[in-house]
């Protein structure tokens, strides 16, 4: 079943920019060449206006989902080392992302291009080790109260 969701996904994204690469193709170079010499910065830009919104679209999402499994997990006690890859994952991501978003900010990307990598470069740096304590001091709980009970049952 999840191979099925990625592939639907993937399809759907290379659709959506084959369907704005075509679009692209076929729209009178006039049009386009006015388009770029009112945006000087649109000339230089890494991706279209949409694919940022794309970005955004897909990895807010991702995060969230993620988060919503960081969430269960840790709070129901079980997959501490699925749970650790996770945040570990997310923190790595999140700096690589923002590292690439300040670099677009310091080039003079347009605001579609750095704007999405910084906001989850930034949730993404912040959020596991703010949250790490918590989740690590929730498995510490279970596991004592695991050894407890075992105690009790070995008298």
């Amino acid at each position: 079943m999840p191979r099925l969701i990625a592939r639907v996904i993937l399809m759907t994204l290379m659709a959506a920019f084959s369907s704005n690469i075509a679009h692209a193709a076929t729209a009178a170079p006039q049009a386009q060449t006015s388009a770029l010499s009112a945006n000087p910065a649109a000339t230089n830009a890494w991706w279209p206006e949409q694919y940022g919104g794309w970005i955004g679209g897909i990895g807010g999402p991702i995060l969230g989902l993620a988060g919503g499994f960081i969430g269960f997990a840790a709070g129901t006690g079980r997959w501490r080392s699925a749970v650790a890859a996770t945040l570990f994952g997310m923190f790595c991501i999140g700096v690589i992302s923002l590292i690439v978003g300040v670099i677009a900010l310091l080039l003079g990307q347009p605001y579609a291009v750095w704007y999405p990598l910084c906001l989850i470069g930034g949730l993404s740096t912040i959020l596991p080790p703010s949250i790490w304590p918590s989740i690590r001091a929730r498995y510490a709980q279970d596991e004592l109260r695991r050894m407890s009970s075992l105690d009790a049952t070995a008298r």
